[in-house]
């Protein structure tokens, strides 16, 4: 009886907690459609997704600005919405998320810094893919402490200034339009770099140096030729292990051009027009490969020394 009694007593309050008509943590779907909100269990009771790939922009604000959430949500998910053009100031009101993945938004050109902001303190992954980004909230990324993996490949991104961030481990600016890299770099944690199929020219100088956390370095398809000057790609970094160059437009490469690589790194020079392997250029670089399985990847015809031949693949 004495727990009839304390159920009757607390049914009045129901009405005032925001999950009684919904699925709780999740709001009641007809409150947040065209959004859906999943809440998944198997790994962590607290694993909650919303997707927006059927919403519009002011669908969005009004979605997390009128309706109750809890504050801490794991992801927010959109895929292939051609109606957002934008992510707003506030448009996520107080909620706050671990990712944010975005693909395919062929009309999204700008995100707010605030975007980022609400949840600076919990976001670890940032992407979004194939949209028509020409430009992104860069200077937010010192407050950024949570943050380790940004991707924005396939948009329209033109520049990119000096980037700031010590937390930052995975950053993918693949297929933009991206011609040069500016300003002082500080990603004292990056691991991964991807600028694949970007028209990049120009690396500033001691730009590399300064990433003494890099594991895998890619400029394929970029336009670092006809010739890589010397100091240009100097590597800091213990645990470098692939260095991508394929499709630069290289014809040659001066003394000393690359180096700071690791006995067991690999280098792709391969589809470019180089075309003479010089032993003062070519031996410096594979010299440190004979303590480790380290290799230097060209393809073509050449005249060479053996030892060079023989770190070549």
């Amino acid at each position: 009886m004495q727990g009839l009694i304390v159920l009757l007593f607390f049914s009045p309050f129901t009405s005032f907690v925001p999950w009684v008509s919904g699925q709780f943590p999740c709001p009641d779907p007809e409150d947040i459609s065209p959004c859906t909100c999943d809440h998944y269990t198997e790994w962590n009771e607290n694993d909650i997704h919303v997707d927006c790939s059927s919403a519009t922009t002011s669908e969005i604000f009004s979605i997390f600005n009128d309706v109750p959430w809890l504050s801490k949500l794991t992801g927010f998910n959109m895929w292939y919405n051609r109606a957002v053009t934008e992510l707003s100031e506030g448009i996520f009101g107080d909620v706050t998320f671990e990712s944010i993945t975005i693909t395919g938004a062929s009309n999204l050109t700008a995100v707010h810094e605030s975007v980022l902001l609400a949840s600076k303190d919990s976001l670890e992954l940032a992407t979004c893919v194939y949209c028509s980004l020409e430009d992104f909230p860069w200077d937010v990324l010192p407050q950024m402490v949570a943050l380790k993996v940004v991707g924005l490949e396939g948009n329209d991104l033109m520049t990119i200034p000096g980037l700031q961030s010590p937390t930052l481990e995975h950053l993918d600016l693949s297929y933009n339009r991206i011609s040069a890299l500016e300003g002082e770099w500080f990603l004292p944690s990056l691991r991964i770099f991807y600028l694949i199929n970007s028209p990049v020219a120009e690396l500033p100088d001691g730009f590399l140096t300064s990433l003494e956390s890099l594991e895998s370095f890619s400029c394929a398809g970029c336009q670092l030729g006809p010739t890589l000057p010397s100091g240009k790609l100097v590597f800091h970094s213990q645990a470098l292990k692939d260095v991508t160059l394929s499709g630069n437009g290289i014809v040659a490469l001066e003394g000393e051009a690359i180096s700071g690589h690791r006995s067991n790194s690999r280098i792709s020079l391969s589809n470019n027009l180089i075309t003479e392997v010089a032993e003062e250029v070519f031996r410096p670089i594979v010299e440190v490969f004979v303590s480790g399985d380290g290799h230097l990847g060209l393809s073509g015809e050449f005249h060479a020394s053996s030892l060079v031949l023989s770190k070549l693949t």
